[in-house]
């Protein structure tokens, strides 16, 4: 028997520290960054956040520090996060607005990209990743309670998100926890407090009624049919049986998703036989957010056209854009009423082309490409018959199901969700070759 070397032994002992600060940061990002951002006063909110997302990297950072000087290796993933920094750094130089830019930028680098880096590490210890999914199990546990108890109170679901899209969007990000820790052999009451966690999540998304969280749920689940789970076949349809019941049970849930299931009576007030709408009397909330997303493509990618490199920065006038733009659904609204429309929003609705806008072609490519490296080296670890490992599958299943929903709006310029979608990418990485499989 060998002893480890004191080094290996030491940079052990700092990163169980590093872990159990990262816990700690995670529970404050997920209940209270996006309070501190709006509520906070500005020293502590930057204070709070900065010492979150600075704490867990920086002890990694300076506990292998001394190893990759001395073996001159540095992690591809550090490199990573260099690369978007530097390059995130140069669009925000190149922005509008400088100021506002640089604020947006490190706030995502450091509840994003910076998060990954230190999941990679600290995710290797496989006590540390099932410490990790208890928490979280409990930490949805406490939001879907809060969410209950807010819809019954106050008819809208917020989640300390001060936004429902997003509220949603973090349930079935935590949902990961159960999800993992149903397949282990648990004791029965630790089984139930799961399965109790998972359906009262998924209850209060369907009281939630937003679009974007029902189709990313049957997502996830169609990801799993496809990857032969034939099991989930039988909670996918008991999932649509449960949406037609409630939606057609609970007045408050069909009056929210009313333009779901009186839909072709909305088509025809929407037509263009309708003279309401050639003349543009119709208000931009009657039109549904279809065309207004369709339109998004339209106007980003003339905007991208004219600034494909770095893009416009964060908080960017388009006012000028406008100019030379010929407005494609104007059956449906006028060119002023979007324009107006834009301006107040400040968004595409679509993470990818809200971030080529922002921050170009450059920016993109990286990040996201190095996105997409992670998930396919996965899938070249885990090849037939591997690849139906339970645990990775169920992370790439909800990544997947996350990709869809940030289609509709801006996912990742919410620290809590940007937080716990890398720390995803994180877990994803470590999932070992011995882990359960699948039947």
């Amino acid at each position: 028997y060998l002893k480890p070397p004191k080094t290996i032994m030491e940079i052990d002992r700092v990163e169980n520290w590093a872990f159990k600060v990262f816990c700690l940061s995670t529970i404050f990002i997920t209940f209270f960054s996006i309070q501190a951002i709006y509520n906070w006063p500005p020293l502590a909110e930057k204070l709070s956040i900065f010492l979150a997302c600075a704490l867990p990297a920086g002890i990694i950072i300076l506990g292998r520090a001394g190893i990759w000087l001395k073996t001159r290796q540095i992690p591809k993933e550090f490199i990573w996060v260099l690369l978007i920094s530097i390059f995130g750094l140069f669009s925000c130089l190149q922005s509008e607005n400088q100021e506002a830019s640089l604020k947006s930028m490190g706030l995502f680098l450091a509840t994003g990209p910076l998060v990954f880096f230190v999941a990679k590490i600290i995710f290797k210890p496989t006590k540390n990743k099932e410490s990790y999914l208890w928490m979280t199990s409990l930490i949805l546990l406490g939001l879907a309670f809060w969410g209950i108890y807010e819809h019954f109170s106050l008819g809208i679901v917020y989640l300390f998100s001060r936004n429902p899209l997003p509220a949603g969007t973090l349930l079935i990000l935590l949902s990961i926890g159960p999800l993992i820790l149903l397949n282990r052999p648990n004791m029965m009451l630790a089984k139930f407090t799961l399965v109790l966690i998972l359906f009262s999540s998924m209850f209060l998304i369907i009281l939630m009624a937003k679009k974007s969280h029902l189709l990313g749920l049957m997502v996830f689940l169609i990801t799993l049919i496809i990857f032969n789970f034939r099991k989930y076949y039988k909670f996918f349809m008991g999932f649509i049986l449960l949406i037609v019941i409630a939606l057609f049970s609970s007045d408050s849930l069909r009056l929210k998703n009313e333009n779901l299931i009186n839909w072709f009576s909305q088509l025809t007030a929407l037509s263009s036989a309708n003279p309401e709408v050639l003349n543009h009397k119709l208000p931009l909330a009657i039109y549904g957010s279809i065309p207004l997303r369709v339109e998004n493509y339209f106007f980003g990618l003339h905007v991208i056209k004219k600034k494909p490199t770095w893009g416009l920065g964060f908080k960017a006038k388009f006012d000028s854009y406008f100019t030379d733009y010929n407005i494609r659904l104007d059956k449906f609204f006028s060119k002023e009423n979007y324009q107006e429309y834009i301006q107040s929003q400040n968004a595409f609705e679509n993470i990818v082309l809200t971030y080529l806008i922002e921050w170009g072609a450059i920016f993109c490519l990286i990040y996201f490409g190095g996105i997409a490296y992670i998930v396919i080296l996965y899938f070249k670890k885990f090849k037939k018959p591997l690849i139906r490992k339970i645990d990775g599958i169920f992370v790439v299943a909800i990544i997947i199901s996350f990709s869809v929903i940030s289609l509709t709006f801006d996912t990742l310029r919410f620290p809590n969700i940007n937080w716990v979608y890398h720390t995803l990418l994180g877990l994803l990485v470590n999932i070992p070759e011995k882990s359960q499989v699948a039947q």
